[in-house]
């Protein structure tokens, strides 16, 4: 993609969501007034045709919204808050926020070094990504009932981050191990998630993060890496804020 497409992309992005936004509200309205409508009762069977339509549409607004977060990160548009954030907690309320499966039973399984990171970021925004890379690997987890979160603390680059790996039992101590050279970029588009998986991963860029596909090409995995800071520091490193090859020396305790 040239600079000039690159530069133009937000900008699509806000024109597309604004003009799904009209004819939904109108759609919506009118789907509403035919439920609350005194002109004649609805049978069963058109009650349920019509809540359906409101559900479909009701979800391509979700996607117009999302889109509109997208174009605001795309453009760096979003102030993130700076506070001091637990790791731990973050991960933990993630988890909490999940909606229910629908099909099968899934359970998300915790665990933390003990001296989870603490560093400046927007809690909320980090909570809302962590929830939207659970609810992406829940989705494609076919091969255990549960899947593993595991958060340690190790140096990447010479400075000391969350490595946070997330998997099935067969790949967690993996991708708890691995480094960012046997890992792959992040796989954002997948069916079923809108486009929150876009808009985590850039969210965890802005705090200095990065996040990962396995290497095997497993869908159901993922490793993620945010570097505490200084507070009152700066909210990137001053590289940008990537994180690069993982470090031979041990974590700081």
């Amino acid at each position: 993609m040239s600079s000039d497409s690159e530069a133009e992309w937000p900008r699509l992005l806000r024109h597309a969501a604004h003009e799904l936004r009209t004819p939904l509200g109108v759609g919506l309205g009118y789907l509403g007034f035919i439920l609350s409508s005194s002109d004649g009762p609805l049978t069963a069977r058109q009650r349920q045709f019509v809540a359906e339509s409101q559900k479909a549409l009701g979800r391509i607004r979700t996607i117009a919204d999302e889109m509109s977060e997208l174009a605001r990160l795309e453009a760096g548009e979003v102030t993130l808050r700076t506070e001091p954030v637990d790791i731990g907690k973050v991960l933990a309320e993630a988890v909490a926020a999940l909606p229910p499966v629908e099909d099968r039973r899934v359970t998300v399984n915790v665990a933390t070094s003990g001296q989870p990171g603490v560093f400046e970021g927007d809690s909320t925004r980090l909570r809302t990504a962590f929830t939207s890379i659970l609810f992406g690997l829940r989705r494609e987890l076919v091969t255990s009932p549960t899947l593993f979160v595991r958060e340690t603390q190790r140096l990447l680059d010479g400075r000391p981050a969350s490595w946070i790996a997330i998997g099935d039992a067969d790949q967690i101590d993996r991708l708890a191990a691995a480094g960012p050279d046997t890992l792959k970029s992040f796989e954002e588009w997948r069916g079923g998630c809108g486009l929150n998986l876009a808009i985590a991963r850039r969210i965890l860029e802005a705090h200095g993060g990065q996040v990962w596909s396995p290497g095997d090409g497993v869908k159901a995995g993922a490793a993620i890496a945010l570097p505490p800071v200084r507070r009152g520091g700066p909210q990137r490193p001053p590289d940008g804020g990537r994180l690069g090859k993982e470090s031979s020396q041990p974590a700081a305790t």
